[in-house]
């Protein structure tokens, strides 16, 4: 487990696959990843077992579950619910780098930070765990919820893959961040604040 504030990142499991698919078939969760068409629960099951199977051994992915603590009403202790997955995709040992990914997948806790506290566990793991140096990724076109959260982590603009996605009947723009070990926020409840910067403004070819 590796745990922030309201969040922990725990390895996938296979008895995760029923909940991702669900997600990934719903076009609200999937309207700005990089993937498309439908998924089926054979694939989700096979992909979450592999993925399990294969963390923490020199693989070239890590994907994490993201689970936020909830109060269970049964009990009234602390339970942990999985509300979406960030991984570490195509390691790069040599050069020690990422491309990261994120989801989240439960639309009632969209608009909360959660995203930002996920992506901000996820790098930090890259890091100080596995001690890289870049991590990338790529935002869509209309995804600003998406490109504040990653400027808040310390994302930096690097330009634009100009109508790199064809999606819902439209090509999109791909927009490239990336960060670095030595600037990478340390500070989570900096991060987490208020007073953290806007997402860069970007012209769009769109």
């Amino acid at each position: 487990m590796y745990s922030g504030q309201r969040l922990r990142l725990r390895c996938i499991e296979a008895s995760d696959a029923k909940r991702c698919f669900q997600w990934l078939n719903d076009p609200d969760v999937t309207r700005y990843l990089l993937i498309s068409g439908p998924v089926s629960l054979a694939q989700e099951e096979e992909w979450t077992r592999a993925r399990s199977a294969s963390f923490n051994t020199a693989a070239s992915d890590f994907v994490f579950a993201i689970e936020q603590s909830c109060v269970d009403s049964t009990s009234c202790g602390i339970s942990w619910c999985h509300i979406g997955n960030v991984g570490l995709h195509s390691i790069d040992w040599r050069n020690r780098s990422t491309t990261l990914g994120i989801m989240i997948g439960e639309k009632l806790q969209w608009g909360k930070k959660f995203g930002t506290e996920a992506v901000w566990l996820a790098c930090r793991y890259a890091f100080r765990v596995l001690n890289l140096h870049r991590v990338e990724l790529e935002w869509l076109d209309g995804n600003t919820r998406g490109a504040g959260c990653y400027t808040r982590c310390g994302f930096k603009n690097e330009g634009v893959k100009r109508h790199a996605v064809f999606k819902d009947g439209r090509y999109l723009d791909s927009h490239c961040m990336s960060v670095l070990d030595n600037e990478f926020p340390d500070d989570l409840s900096a991060v987490l604040s208020d007073h953290t910067p806007t997402p860069p403004k970007v012209n769009s070819s769109s």
